[in-house]
C-alpha cells in the first residue's frame, strides 16, 4: 500500500523512491488499477483480521513457480514471507471464546514516568498494542490515571469497542461506562475481569508489559531528548517574538534567561485549520500541542457562521476572533492563551489571523505551515519570510505531525457534520429510526453511503 497521506495527484506525476524499491504499487503514477488496489487493501484487511491461510496458500503457491523456474533467490523471498506470516499469525492466535472487540488498558510505573498500556482485540483475536507517556502527580494513583487516559483517548470519531477491560475498578467507572456509550452510540461495558479467558488474557498482558517496562522506559528518555532538541530550535526561531510578547503583555518574569531554562521551556502551540466542500458544511477547528505531545482535552471545533462559500481567510478570521473573544469574556475553556500560533497555511492566512489579533489586542506569535507541491510539510512563514525546515529536522517532524493532525481532526470534524446534514435528509422519517438507532447505525457501518 502507498505510505504517503495525498489523495489526489497531478498528471505526469512520478513516483517516489518507495514505488522503485518495490513498497508502494505507484498509485500516483497510475501503475495500478482502481480495482486491482482495492483488491489489495481487502487482503490486507483480512491480514489484519488473523484470515492469514488464503496469504499463506498464494505466497507458497509463488514459491513452488519460482523454484521450479530455478529462481532460487526469488523463491527465498517467498519463503521468508510465509515465515513472517505464519509468526504473526501465531501472535493473533484466538484468546476469546466469543468473537468480540475489547480493548485491555493497564498502567505501569518506570523509572521514566507513568505509561498506558493498552492491547486491542479484534474478532476474538489479539491483533495489537500500543503505549502512551503519561503526565501524573506525584503520589497520583493508578486508578485516576487510568481514568484520566481513557478521558483523552476515546473520541467520537474512532472505533469504541463493545468491552473495555481494567486491572482494577476506578471511582467513575459507572460515569465514563455512559460517556462512552454516548460517544459509541451503544453499550459500552467497563469491567474488572475475574475469571475465564478474558481474566487469562489479562493476566498475559500484565506479564508482557512488565517485560517491556525496560523498552517503555527507554522509549520516554528519547521523547524527553527530542522535547528538549525540538524546544532550542523553537526558541532559535521564535525565543525573541515570544520574548517581545511577554514583555508586552506584563510577564517580563516569564522570560527564560539561561540556555537550560530556554531549553526547559514548555511551548504551547495551537493550531487551526479550515475544512469545507465548496464552501458547504464549512467548519474550523484547533488543536494543542504542549511539550511536543497533542493535549486533546483542549481541543475545539468551530462551525462556521458569518462565511458564505469557500472563503479560508474569513473563515480562519471568525475562528480566530471567536477563540479570543471567549478568552477575554473569561470562559474557562479558551482563557490560557498560547505561545505560538501555527496556522495550516501560507502568507495570506497568517496575515488575515494576525489582523484578528491586532484589532483585538491580542500579541500571540503566528507562523504559517507550508507544504510543498506532494501536499507534505516544508517550512513556516515566519515575519513574511519562509523558513526551511530541513535545517531544523527535529522541529520538521514535530511540525508535520502537528499540521497533519489539525488536517485529521478539521478534515473528521467536517465529514461528520456532512454526514449528519445527509442523514436528516436520508435517515429522519423513517419509521423506526429514532436517534439511538441512527447513532447505532452510523457507529457499525460508518457513513450514510455505507448505509
Amino acid at each position: 500500500l502507498k505510505r504517503c497521506s495525498a489523495r489526489s495527484f497531478p498528471k505526469d506525476f512520478r513516483p517516489c523512491l518507495n514505488y522503485h524499491i518495490e513498497q508502494c504499487r505507484g498509485v500516483c503514477a497510475g501503475k495500478v488499477s482502481k480495482e486491482e488496489y482495492a483488491l489489495q487493501i481487502e487482503k490486507v484487511l483480512s491480514f489484519l483480521k488473523g484470515q492469514n491461510q488464503e496469504m499463506i496458500e498464494t505466497l507458497t503457491e509463488h514459491m513452488q513457480q519460482e523454484s521450479e523456474a530455478l529462481n532460487f533467490e526469488r523463491g527465498a523471498e517467498y519463503r521468508d514471507k510465509i515465515e513472517a506470516v505464519k509468526a504473526i499469525s501465531e501472535k493473533q492466535k484466538v484468546v476469546l471464546s466469543s468473537a468480540g472487540d475489547m480493548d485491555l488498558i493497564l498502567s505501569a510505573k518506570g523509572q521514566e514516568g507513568v505509561y498506558i498500556v493498552m492491547f486491542f482485540v479484534r474478532g476474538g483475536k489479539l491483533c495489537g498494542r500500543e503505549s502512551y507517556t503519561m503526565e501524573s502527580e506525584l503520589g497520583e494513583d493508578r486508578k485516576t490515571v487510568v481514568s484520566s487516559f481513557i478521558k483523552q483517548h476515546y473520541r467520537e470519531d474512532m472505533l469504541i469497542p463493545k468491552e473495555i477491560a481494567l486491572e482494577e475498578e476506578t471511582e467513575d467507572m459507572d460515569l465514563l461506562s455512559r460517556w462512552l456509550s454516548g460517544l459509541r452510540g451503544a453499550q459500552v461495558r467497563l469491567f474488572v475481569p475475574q475469571k475465564g479467558d478474558k481474566h487469562a488474557l489479562m493476566e498475559m498482558a500484565r506479564r508482557d508489559v512488565i517485560e517491556m517496562m525496560k523498552v517503555l522506559d527507554q522509549r520516554a528518555a528519547s521523547g524527553r531528548e527530542r522535547s528538549a532538541k525540538a524546544a532550542r530550535e523553537l526558541d532559535e526561531i521564535f525565543g525573541a517574538a515570544a520574548a517581545k510578547r511577554l514583555l508586552a503583555s506584563g510577564a517580563e518574569s516569564e522570560i527564560p534567561q539561561t540556555a537550560t531554562e530556554r531549553e526547559d521551556r514548555t511551548w504551547r502551540i495551537e493550531s487551526y485549520d479550515i475544512s469545507n466542500t465548496s464552501g458547504v458544511d464549512s467548519v474550523g477547528v484547533m488543536v494543542v500541542f504542549e511539550n511536543g505531545k497533542p493535549d486533546r482535552q483542549s481541543y475545539r471545533k468551530f462551525r462556521i457562521r458569518t462565511v458564505d462559500g469557500p472563503d479560508d481567510y474569513a473563515s480562519m478570521q471568525e475562528v480566530i476572533y471567536r477563540r479570543f473573544r471567549r478568552a477575554q469574556k473569561g470562559d474557562p475553556g479558551f482563557e490560557r492563551r498560547p505561545d505560538l500560533l501555527f496556522i495550516d497555511g501560507g502568507l495570506g492566512h497568517v496575515n488575515a489571523v494576525k489582523e484578528v489579533l491586532s484589532a483585538m489586542g491580542e500579541h500571540i506569535v503566528t507562523a504559517g505551515m507550508v507544504k510543498d507541491d506532494r501536499h507534505r510539510t516544508r517550512g513556516l512563514i515566519v515575519d513574511g519570510s519562509e523558513i526551511d525546515l530541513k535545517e531544523y529536522p527535529v522541529l520538521f517532524r514535530y511540525v508535520t505531525s502537528i499540521q497533519d493532525e489539525v488536517h485529521r481532526f478539521a478534515v473528521d470534524y467536517h465529514r461528520g457534520i456532512r454526514s449528519k446534514n445527509m442523514s436528516r435528509s436520508v435517515l429522519d422519517g423513517i419509521p423506526g429510526i429514532g436517534e439511538q438507532r441512527k447513532k447505532a447505525l452510523l457507529a457499525a457501518f460508518g457513513s450514510i453511503e455505507a448505509i
